[in-house]
């Protein structure tokens, strides 16, 4: 599955369905992925998280350890609108723990 990242045809794991690859490799150590790998990861992580527990839940599981890696690689992969839901996601968060 190819989607564009910025003007660029990616196919965005080694040829794998996008949820197939991250079902296989989503909670792996990452050091060894490419930063695009890394990118789409992170914006899974978002996806799963904020669908699964809303945005509580992503910033308190381990998928909100990806956010500030989906929140520059939003604008690339789905555009800025849900990069911004993001970044005021964590501001929200960062008012709410202080």
């Amino acid at each position: 599955m190819a989607f564009r990242f910025g003007r660029k045809p990616v196919v965005p794991v080694r040829g794998a369905d996008v949820w197939e690859a991250y079902e296989a490799h989503g909670s792996a150590r990452r050091q060894t992925l490419s930063q695009r790998e890394r990118d789409v990861f992170a914006v899974s992580d978002f996806r799963q998280e904020v669908n699964s527990g809303g945005f509580d839940g992503y910033f308190r599981s381990w998928g909100g350890d990806t956010a500030l890696e989906a929140v520059a690689a939003l604008p690339g992969l789905l555009g800025e609108p849900w990069a911004q839901v993001l970044r005021d996601a964590l501001l929200n968060a960062a008012l709410v723990a202080s």
